[in-house]
């Protein structure tokens, strides 16, 4: 249960952190599902643990990809934006 709570913490705190760098302030909708992940992890971990850390470790690896460009350009990993280019056109 260690490693759930581990997990869940440090996805909390990559998404403070990539909201902050985003310059996005937390609303009631972050903390609601904040305390609602929590809540439903420690549900799952009861029925089947091992179960509910992979799906721990996955929301960790969402929140990676999702905030992890702004994060990296808060502490100076990453410079500029990264935008979609538009395709090509072939004729």
């Amino acid at each position: 249960m260690s490693d759930i709570q581990n997990t869940v913490f440090a996805t909390g705190a990559i998404v403070v952190v990539g909201r902050w760098a985003s310059n996005e302030s937390l609303n009631v909708k972050i903390v609601t599902g904040g305390l609602f992940l929590a809540l439903m992890l420690t549900a799952i971990a009861n029925a089947n643990e091992s179960f509910a850390r992979l799906f721990a470790d996955f929301l960790l690896i969402s929140a990676i990809f999702t905030y992890g460009i702004p994060i990296g350009q808060l502490i100076g990993i990453t410079t500029g934006s990264i935008k979609p280019t538009k395709p090509v056109k072939t004729t």
